[in-house]
């Protein structure tokens, strides 16, 4: 009995000290001749800058079976393919819009007085019509030309 309570007491003991020694990481060791791996600083490229697109902005008129621009009746308007125009319309007489089909341009439709506008791009190039939509106000020859070059 006594050697099984000096065996427990020595197997206490060193448990004991083993539970209170200092513990010591062993650090991974750098094989002599081989180079550490070049690794390379990531660079950033300035992002191309690319140019605002600029609003062309286009005042047009309507007036009793007409469009006015620059004092001109149905003028002719010229613009560049992928510009980003806006018509803004207003109506000094009677009830009128603004429209280019294949453009996808409509404004509103307004009374005298009235004003609306339209954004678009002149994503292609061409000869089209813009015209006013309400009642027979384009037969009666509101109506011009509208030219994306």
């Amino acid at each position: 009995m006594k050697q099984i309570f000096v065996i427990l007491t020595v197997i206490i003991l060193s448990l004991f000290i083993i539970g209170c020694s200092e513990t010591v990481e062993e650090l991974p060791v750098k094989p002599e001749g081989v180079p550490e791996p070049a690794v390379e600083e990531p660079t950033e490229e300035p992002l191309a800058e690319t140019a605002p697109i600029e609003l062309k902005v286009i005042k047009v008129t309507g007036e009793n079976y007409k469009f006015v621009l620059d004092g001109k009746e149905n003028p002719e308007i010229k613009v560049k393919v992928g510009e980003k125009i806006k018509i803004e319309f207003t109506s000094t007489e009677g009830f009128h819009d603004f429209v280019i089909d294949e453009l996808e341009a409509k404004t509103d439709k307004v009374n005298s007085g009235g004003s609306t506008s339209v954004e678009f791009v002149a994503n292609q190039a061409g000869t089209f019509s813009y015209y006013c939509s309400v009642g027979k106000h384009r037969d009666f020859g509101m109506e011009g030309t509208f030219i994306v070059e």
